[in-house]
């Protein structure tokens, strides 16, 4: 992801770092709340920068909370209304991944806004049960990354189900090996409970064989509920749209005709990348994304004579990078601000990783505190 350095307290057209635009001016670049002062000075929520630095150094990730959870409650009302049944569509969820950084307070908050949180891990899994998040809020994806660390994934993962009742959650299969155990796993479970935990259960298509999932699809036990695609593509045009998502959906029926007639859902991770300076194209808003995702799906089922499903859609990375700033040196300069920040990828102004983890410092309504993260580097089997 693109990166630009401003000093905190300079005009940013006396920096030679990067032409940035001044808050307010590009609503995709700059958390909603970021203001600059007469004295030219940034502050966020009415807090000055300066004084967060002070207080907790050259390493913190500053977070926007109230703005982290309003996109995201842009991006759900954006895909639900294009995705309103009134329309012909059959409804759509939007997920924020926990490995882009997540800490309880915001998790409550973001499953209290109707976003659905997305897990990686059984660890990640942990924490959010730990926290009190419900399993209906939850998407489990498991890939071969997460089961290289366990023999038994399957059956640790029925395990944590029981006993931390976080029945009603969606599972996405992203692994060869894993699909080819499900039909064990099920088979073993008494009256299926394995299965009846779980909401919907999806497969990657693009991680798992045609021959896999067919077999899946018929498998008595499996209900498989639709297909998932482990690509994360970001849009800076829509000209790449309609490709993955006739993959997607050719691998939905592929699943049908294979016997499967639950209602499905699919799987995307559509996103615009943000806007660094004004020579960059414009990028496309939640509302267009959302549309042009609706009606690609419209077209392509026609095209296929196929039942639109559900669309599921994650956009964290995109509302996360929006959110946040990392307070770091530069140069010679007192102190600097790294936009957009990564907090799964720390780094100080060089690319290179910070000497310690960032602290992030969130911001709500002239309040502070420090979160503790989940994140991809922190969570794993």
């Amino acid at each position: 992801m693109t990166t630009a350095f401003i000093p905190l307290s300079a005009d940013p057209s006396a920096t030679t770092h990067a032409n940035t635009p001044e808050p307010g001016e590009t609503p995709e670049f700059w958390p909603w709340n970021l203001t600059r002062d007469s004295d030219r000075e940034l502050k966020l929520d009415g807090l000055s920068l300066a004084e967060i630095q002070s207080q907790f150094g050259d390493q913190a990730v500053i977070l926007d909370e109230v703005d982290l959870i309003s996109r995201l409650f842009v991006w759900r009302s954006a895909l639900s209304e294009a995705c309103w049944d009134g329309y012909g569509m059959s409804g759509a969820t939007v997920f924020y991944d926990v490995s882009a950084g997540l800490s309880a307070e915001l998790a409550k908050q973001i499953v209290g806004s109707g976003i659905h949180l997305r897990a990686n891990s059984l660890q990640q899994l942990r924490e959010l049960a730990q926290w009190g998040i419900n399993g209906e809020s939850i998407l489990l994806v498991l890939s071969s990354a997460a089961e290289s660390a366990s023999a038994n994934l399957l059956k640790e993962l029925s395990d944590l189900l029981d006993s931390h009742s976080l029945s009603g959650l969606d599972l996405v299969i992203a692994s060869e090996n894993l699909a080819q155990e499900l039909p064990e796993v099920l088979l073993a479970e008494p009256e299926g409970a394995f299965r009846s935990s779980i909401n919907n259960l999806l497969i990657d298509i693009q991680q798992v064989s045609a021959t896999t999932i067919q077999s899946l699809a018929a498998h008595s036990k499996a209900q498989i509920n639709g297909v998932a695609s482990s690509e994360h593509q970001s849009l800076s045009d829509v000209s790449t749209l309609p490709d993955g998502i006739l993959s997607l959906l050719r691998g939905l029926k592929q699943v049908r005709e294979a016997g499967a007639t639950s209602d499905f859902v699919i799987l995307t991770g559509y996103e615009s990348k943000a806007r660094l300076t004004g020579s960059d194209p414009q990028p496309l808003s939640a509302n267009e994304i959302s549309l042009k995702l609706a009606e690609t799906v419209r077209i392509i089922c026609q095209q296929l004579d196929l039942t639109i499903p559900s669309i599921y859609n994650a956009v964290s990375t995109q509302v996360l990078a929006q959110s946040t700033m990392g307070i770091a040196k530069v140069n010679n300069e007192s102190a600097g601000v790294l936009v957009p920040a990564r907090l799964a990828q720390k780094t100080d102004p060089a690319g290179q990783p910070y000497s310690q983890p960032a602290q992030v410092v969130g911001i709500n309504r002239q309040t502070i505190r420090v979160h503790s993260w989940i994140s991809g580097e922190q969570s794993q089997n």
